[in-house]
């Protein structure tokens, strides 16, 4: 079960697991969008660091184990499984990743960049002082309309934002590259993405001027596309 509202950090939406450990694949999503290198600020490179793995030990100290796991007894007497770090590799794509405690998230932005740090918890504080209503405000209306009218564009910014070339997306989403790239633009006029995603940018800075002229004529409309 979720402890905290729903997260988004640069659209970006940070799924929880069943205990309210969050998926760090989506906090590396964020640090891409927000222009940080897909590489070297790869969460797997951040969770081998010693200052990780040095947390990870720390929040584990004392804590009973099964089967060398950290586990607590729910009033039920069911055990909980505890550990800073689990990874999930069965059940739907969406839900695999690796779901880690929200300390080593603020470690994680933290490791990315104070910037980036500073605005991960803010956003976290705000959603636990109630300060951010994630699901019923405007943006996230907005974003919830776009992507129910345009359901096969979810997975095209996913895809993008991981850094896959737009001849392997259309390959996946059984489309042309071209029509990939105006799916992209159309996003990025909308504010559902951000020019940094790009592996391949726009050579010429005035196609952005037309990006951002598309978006102010269409912000004027109510979610009319």
């Amino acid at each position: 079960m979720k402890t905290m509202p729903s997260i988004y950090l640069n659209h970006i939406d940070i799924r929880q697991d069943e205990v309210g450990r969050f998926r760090i694949n989506d906090a590396h999503k964020a640090a891409i969008e927000a222009g940080f290198n897909k590489r070297t600020k790869g969460h797997e490179k951040f969770l081998v660091t010693k200052m990780a793995q040095e947390l990870i030990e720390e929040m584990t100290k004392g804590l009973p184990r099964i089967l060398g796991r950290p586990h607590a007894q729910r009033s039920t007497g069911i055990p909980v499984d505890l550990s800073p770090v689990n990874v999930v590799s069965d059940g739907p794509n969406e839900l695999r990743g690796t779901y880690v405690v929200k300390e080593l998230v603020y470690a994680y932005a933290m490791w990315v960049s104070p910037k980036f740090h500073l605005h991960v918890i803010r956003t976290f504080d705000a959603a636990v002082n109630g300060e951010l209503k994630y699901l019923t405000s405007r943006n996230d209306q907005f974003e919830r309309a776009y992507f129910t009218r345009y359901p096969g564009r979810r997975l095209i910014r996913d895809l993008v934002i991981q850094g896959e070339p737009y001849w392997y997306i259309g390959l996946v989403v059984h489309r042309a590259a071209a029509t990939v790239g105006k799916a992209v633009r159309h996003m990025i006029a909308w504010g559902l993405m951000s020019i940094h995603t790009l592996t391949h940018r726009p050579r010429n800075v005035a196609i952005m001027g037309k990006y951002r002229r598309e978006q102010r004529r269409t912000r004027q409309l109510e979610f009319g596309f």
